[in-house]
């Protein structure tokens, strides 16, 4: 069995041929083995991708490093983006490593980072997506104190594991830079985290949003100040920032605007906070293109804002790709059907809609 990969539309595995676009390279099945369905269709994927970008072929022997990675559970569409800044490497990146080309090494990075720290595949290729570099971090000497400071925090090696495939750059900084911006967070933190476990929390943020140590501690305190003379009880804002650590990245007005577009649609303040404090995911939102017309439109159409209470993750849903097309489909199917105050028809999946309603919409 050998590999053919045909470019230009038609990229197949079959016995004997590999098309490529601009000839016919034969890779023998020895380099490969034997290849799963899964794993064909994923490789071709990569292939057509890199020939569609850079009209040209995979170099022959990326395909083994290619084929062990879909093995373990990295994306195609990974692949495919560090297939191609290792054929056509981008500006400034001088220090790029090469690991498609060198298998012994990637191997042994892999087999480190799932052996010591449990990283699954599709991390992995997540890892080096973001940077090939991150494969070498632990390992290198330097990073020991940061690894030992974490520990130290209480963060277990499932928690560093996380925290590199979200954030490489975390581990490129200074221990003592770090120390002093994680005791500015800690600080930070210090008065709405009376009845709750400071650490804890601290951990929560590492692990999920560590691009917040890059803010001055005196705006995450301005913040968290602003959201408590509000009106949120600080315990309020301990669970939204566990629900939604990213929060502590938004400047206090940006909040305040959406605050201000709920109270300028009658919302009580108690309602307000309620509505916020419940699904803190909606501070995501932009006001003008997602938070005010997907509320102006539930309003509008027969909610009620104790139903919206009730229910304000509606509001994370497109408007545009879910909301409104469904509700215009169900309008006319059955037009007794109340949609207002009930979620639903909403968060049904396409499949599920499909059955309850009759037809299938594109999934959002």
């Amino acid at each position: 069995m050998v590999l053919w990969i045909g470019v230009g539309g038609s990229v197949s595995l079959l016995p004997g041929v590999l098309l490529c676009r601009r000839g016919v390279v034969a890779v023998a099945s020895a380099s490969l083995g034997a290849l799963r369905l899964e794993e064909k269709e994923k490789l071709e994927r990569v292939a057509q991708d890199v020939t569609k970008t850079l009209d040209r072929d995979i170099p022959e022997a990326m395909l083994p490093q290619l084929k062990y990675l879909i093995g373990i559970g990295a994306r195609a569409e990974d692949l495919s983006k560090v297939a191609i800044r290792e054929i056509l490497p981008h500006k400034g990146s001088d220090g790029y490593r090469k690991i498609l080309h060198r298998p012994d090494l990637l191997r042994s990075r892999v087999g480190f980072y799932q052996g010591e720290f449990g990283v699954k595949g599709e991390s992995i290729g997540k890892m080096i997506v973001r940077s090939v570099n991150s494969l070498f971090i632990l390992q290198d000497a330097k990073v020991q104190d940061k690894i030992r400071l974490l520990y130290g925090l209480g963060m277990d090696k499932r928690g560093v594991s996380r925290l590199l495939v979200r954030s490489p750059s975390f581990f490129s900084l200074k221990t003592e830079t770090l120390e002093t911006k994680i005791g500015s967070l800690r600080r930070a933190l210090s008065d709405i985290c009376e009845h709750v476990d400071q650490n804890a929390l601290l951990l929560k943020i590492l692990e999920l949003r560590p691009q917040v140590l890059s803010r001055k501690s005196e705006k995450v305190t301005d913040l968290l100040e602003g959201l408590v003379s509000y009106g949120f009880a600080k315990e309020e804002v301990v669970q939204m920032i566990l629900k939604n650590p990213s929060i502590l990245g938004y400047d206090l007005r940006s909040m305040e605007e959406k605050l201000k577009v709920l109270e300028g649609n009658a919302f009580q303040k108690e309602q307000v906070i309620a509505f916020m404090a419940s699904s803190p995911k909606l501070f995501d939102l932009s006001v003008e293109n997602n938070f005010k017309p997907t509320l102006g439109f539930f309003l509008g159409t027969g909610w009620t804002i104790e139903d919206l209470c009730r229910f304000p993750q509606v509001l994370n849903y497109s408007l545009s790709k879910r909301i409104r097309p469904r509700h215009d489909y169900i309008r006319r199917k059955e037009p007794n059907y109340e949609t207002a105050g009930r979620y639903q028809w909403i968060v049904l999946s396409d499949s599920d809609f499909a059955k309850r309603f009759g037809r299938e919409v594109e999934e959002r």
